[in-house]
């Protein structure tokens, strides 16, 4: 709750005009990313839950096929958690170095390094859609504002 305040004071401040424009567009991606990782983590979480719930429920399957259908699903998922982990990692030291440049108290040359930050969780993200997707599970796409920005990985 304290980051997605850090991003609400981060994007107030840079979209009154008090910041210049790489950081209203550091505040327009962070808070994009933020809101595809949210929807992203409820998706995640049912989809796993739903899925492990109809293996372990199978009742075509011995008990023992069903339990280890179902330990097999939560591996996966269990993987596919930490990978939505290290974004959200990721996405927290961005805001904190964004709050910090905003604050005045950001390191020097940040900004040449930040839209490279900024495309790495852009990438991160790809790959954990694309990693929900070999699972059969649709995790919303980022906006065309991000994918723009973005260079071809």
């Amino acid at each position: 709750m304290t980051k997605l305040l850090a991003l609400v004071l981060l994007v107030a401040v840079a979209l009154t005009g008090c910041g210049d424009s790489a950081l209203q567009t550091h505040a327009r991606i962070a808070t994009s990313l933020h809101t595809v990782n949210t929807t992203g983590v409820e998706v995640m979480e049912v989809a796993c839950r739903e899925r492990a719930l109809s293996v372990a429920s199978d009742e075509s399957l011995t008990h023992a096929e069903a339990t280890a259908a179902a330990e097999a699903v939560v591996v996966r998922c269990e993987r596919a958690a930490g990978a939505q982990h290290l974004f959200a990692d990721g996405l927290d030291t961005y805001v904190d170095q964004l709050v910090l440049e905003v604050s005045g108290d950001g390191e020097p040359g940040f900004k040449d390094r930040a839209f490279s930050l900024a495309f790495n969780l852009i990438g991160m993200w790809t790959d954990f859609v694309a990693l929900m997707a070999s699972f059969d599970v649709a995790l919303p796409a980022l906006p065309s504002l991000l994918t723009s920005l973005a260079p071809p990985r």
